[in-house]
């Protein structure tokens, strides 16, 4: 939960709500999910962008936090911010 609320304090400029919490954390455990054993797809993901990946161990875990980071940056709070 620390990296949700961390997340969400640095693209709201707030903490998350106790069901934004919720929603954003059982997401990050579903995505994680998602790519236990798929390693190549969380590599496929994350080979967008500049970084490299520095530990491959990780491709899942860090393809979970982009995606709810993705999340983030989506909600119209965010896109709306000023």
């Amino acid at each position: 939960k620390a990296g949700v609320a961390r997340g969400a304090l640095s693209v709201l400029g707030r903490y998350p709500s106790g069901n934004e919490a919720k929603v954003l954390a059982a997401a990050q455990v579903r995505y994680r999910k998602r790519f236990e054993g798929r390693e190549d797809d969380a590599r496929a993901l994350l080979s967008v962008g500049e970084l490299a990946l520095s530990n491959p161990a990780t491709a899942g875990e860090l393809a979970a936090w982009t995606l709810v980071a993705s999340t983030l940056l989506n909600m119209d709070e965010a896109m709306t911010r000023q």
